[in-house]
């Protein structure tokens, strides 16, 4: 797994674990269903505390993006992939509220902004 922590950044390395699985989510690297390493397995690659890695492996899990079965391991969720929709959106709806705004100032209709 292509995951890579500074720990003189200053960021908490579990949220850059996090991130950085989000992300490889995103860009496709990690697929629904993918099997995720164990947390020892991840914690020793990264030459961090064990407790690190569960930190951010329950955080995705509490956010639906990774399922851990018991006896089995912990997975990329199907939920995953509508969270990926989801970030599309929202940047989506940020983008457009944010031109509606910058429109509004200048003195654009809203009608003639929608259209």
């Amino acid at each position: 797994m292509n995951i890579v922590v500074d720990k003189k950044c200053g960021i908490p390395l579990y949220i850059q674990v996090k991130k950085q699985i989000m992300d490889l989510i995103k860009e496709g690297t990690l697929k629904v269903g993918s099997k995720m390493p164990t947390e020892r397995e991840l914690s020793q690659e990264l030459n961090v505390s064990r407790n690190t890695i569960s930190t951010a492996y329950n955080q995705l899990e509490s956010s639906g993006v990774l399922r851990s079965i018991q006896g089995k391991g912990t997975f990329v969720a199907e939920e995953a992939i509508s969270w990926k929709d989801q970030e599309v959106k929202n940047k989506i709806v940020k983008f457009v509220d944010l031109a509606l705004e910058e429109a509004l100032e200048i003195g654009v209709e809203a009608e003639d902004f929608l259209e």
